[in-house]
């Protein structure tokens, strides 16, 4: 997997078992708002479909989260929900650069618009 060790990560058991038949991932069984890694241990982190579905302070809560995992430097790729208003940048904890924010065009198995927005978090020392 060109040099990454991908991990998934549900709240789900059912889901977590389907995962395990389709792939060849580490699975974890844990809650996105208590992520049971320490902090800046992620080099990238992927919400896909995620934190569209929590209202706007949960889904600040999550987004806290999922930057407290990741290293300086790491990635987050969050997208939204078919047919929902993107994920905000504003939303996102301080220390985060936008890289991109974009519309995934509709596809035959998912025809609504999606929203990917992907910010970097910045180096302690890089925050002015």
């Amino acid at each position: 997997m060109q040099g990454f060790r991908p991990l998934g990560l549900d709240l789900s058991k059912y889901v977590l078992e389907e995962a395990r038949k389709a792939t060849g991932v580490a699975l974890v069984r844990a809650d996105l708002f208590a992520l049971p890694f320490a902090d800046g241990t992620m080099d990238a982190v992927v919400a896909w479909q995620v934190v569209c579905h929590f209202d706007p302070g949960s889904r600040r809560a999550g987004l806290r989260e999922l930057a407290r995992v990741l290293a300086p430097g790491g990635i987050l790729v969050a997208s939204s929900c078919p047919s929902s208003a993107p994920v905000e940048a504003s939303a996102l904890p301080a220390g985060f650069e936008a890289i991109d924010l974009r519309g995934l065009d509709p596809t035959p198995d998912c025809p609504w618009q999606r929203w990917v927005l992907i910010p970097r978090k910045i180096a302690r020392s890089q925050i002015v």
